[in-house]
Parts: C-alpha cells; sequence; structure tokens
C-alpha cells in the first residue's frame, strides 16, 4: 500500500506497552487517521508523559489501530517507548525522511527514485550531477525506453541516441585497419574485420545503417617508400563489391608500374574509413 502523509491529524490512545494501539478519537482542531486511508503507512509521533517516538506505522481500519512498524527516533534511544496512561498520536514528517534545499540550493537528498521523478513547469535550465563525496561510481543510468522526441511528457530516447530523429549527417563508424597483420587497430561501431582475399575484406557493424546510401571514406597506406600511392575503396568500375545496412566490402590495391590498378589487389598496413550518414 501507499505511503500517505496528511494535515492536521491527531488522536488520543490509551494503549499502554510497546505494541500497536488503538486510536480513540480525534484531538478537537484535528483530524482522525481515517484519512491515511485502510492498509497505508504514515509517519507519526507518540507523546506518552515525557517519552516520545517517530517512526513510520500502517493504519487499519478495522480496531482503528496504528502499528508502530518502524522507529525512526525515539527519547527511548532509538526503540520503541513504553506507553502509559492517555498518549497522543499525530502524523509528522519526519527530519530523517525529509526533502529541503540548503542556504545555497543544493537538495539535501543522497537518493532520488528516478523512476517517479518529475521535473516540470520551466521552459529551459540545467539538471548538474555533482560527484559524491566519498568514493564510488558516478553514474546516470537511464533505461531504455520508447519515444525519440523531448516534448511536454514525453519519454527520453534511448541513452546510445539510436532513438533520435533528423538529426544532420555524422560520423557513424570508423576502423583503422591493417590486412597485413589481419588487426583492427582501433573503431568505433564496427564488431569486426573480414578478411575475404588480398586486398579484399569486409567491415562489419555493431549497429547497423538505415539504409545503403551511407558514405564511406578511405585512406591507405603501405608504410613503404618505394611502393607509391595507396589505394583502398569500393569498385565503381566492376561494381562486385557487397554494400549492405550491416557490412561493407573493399578493395586494396597500391599504384605502381607494375601494380596499378583494383585488379591487382594488395594487402595493406594501412585502411583508415569513415562512415557517415
Amino acid at each position: 500500500m501507499a505511503l500517505v502523509v496528511k494535515d492536521r491529524v491527531q488522536e488520543v490512545t490509551t494503549t499502554t506497552g510497546t505494541g500497536t494501539v488503538t486510536l480513540a478519537g480525534a484531538v478537537t482542531g484535528f483530524q482522525d487517521f481515517s484519512v491515511i486511508g485502510d492498509g497505508n503507512t504514515t509517519y507519526y509521533a507518540i507523546i506518552s508523559g515525557s517519552d516520545w517516538e517517530v517512526g513510520i506505522g500502517t493504519y487499519t481500519a478495522s480496531g482503528t489501530t496504528l502499528s508502530r512498524d518502524t522507529i525512526l527516533e525515539s527519547s527511548n534511544a532509538g526503540s520503541a517507548i513504553t506507553l502509559s496512561g492517555t498518549s497522543n498520536v499525530f502524523c509528522t514528517y519526519p527530519a530523517e525522511k525529509a526533502i529541503y534545499t540548503d542556504a545555497s540550493d543544493v537538495l539535501n537528498t543522497t537518493e532520488i527514485n528516478l523512476s517517479t521523478l518529475k521535473i516540470d513547469g520551466a521552459t529551459s535550465g540545467t539538471i548538474t550531477l555533482q560527484a559524491p563525496a566519498v568514493a564510488g561510481t558516478n553514474t546516470l543510468t537511464i533505461p531504455a525506453v520508447t519515444g525519440n522526441v523531448l516534448t511536454d511528457g514525453a519519454a527520453l530516447p534511448a541513452i546510445d541516441g539510436s532513438a533520435l530523429t533528423n538529426l544532420p549527417k555524422e560520423i557513424k563508424a570508423w576502423v583503422n585497419y591493417n590486412q597485413v597483420g589481419d588487426t583492427v587497430n582501433s573503431s568505433y561501431n564496427v564488431s569486426s574485420v573480414t578478411d575475404n582475399s588480398t586486398g579484399n575484406f569486409t567491415v562489419n557493424f555493431t549497429s547497423s545503417f538505415s539504409d545503403t546510401n551511407y558514405l564511406a571514406l578511405s585512406g591507405a597506406g603501405y608504410v613503404n617508400n618505394n611502393r607509391g600511392g595507396s589505394f583502398t575503396g569500393q569498385d565503381g568500375v566492376n561494381n562486385d563489391l557487397t554494400k549492405t545496412t550491416s557490412a561493407c566490402q573493399f578493395k586494396s590495391c597500391i599504384a605502381s608500374s607494375a601494380n596499378s590498378n583494383a585488379n591487382n589487389p594488395y594487402d595493406l598496413y594501412i585502411n583508415n574509413i569513415i562512415f557517415m550518414e
């Protein structure tokens, strides 16, 4: 059930001991605990003589009782006090559970449940996440949700940006590949490179492109002054290389008098390729 806090709720009780209290009616000018709702929990305080107790309790309509589930503070060293005579029981807002800003407008709480957090009313502004004062990770985790536009009441898009639309063209993948050693030196959004044959390889993407009209920009080198210029790219003459949304095939060669076209392939040490969409 829910935790409910209401204004001006106070009753008396003649219950004794440290257990559940039976409520005996509202104090003049106050509401009774029925406004909390049957089965709901609430923050309460009890005054019994010079003893006091603050805690979390559950209201039960049958028998009009309030259980003392969790003791937050008390005059009995944090344990339940022993009631005697007539005591007063009322709703309160414990300091341990209060959320407020200090003189510098910094929220005092150390943890907020983001599943129920709603920030509303402002047309612009900034949310700043400060590092904790103690050692540990400082990570904001947003679950994957449906939606691609931030509007009033809309959900956040996937944190990797995959659900965002209407963005300008940008780099979606790149790779630095050494075919001589069949080694991927570094990459982004590239799951692997397949060495098909001499001067022929396929770049496989981790996340696929939306269509096959993406742009591939390449640069190559052999690291040998006697080899002349080097080239890596798609073959626009023979048109025999595969280009899909999940992979792109390339040929490479070196431009010299003895080996000057794409029909004479060569493995190159440096194949730098950028993919844009």
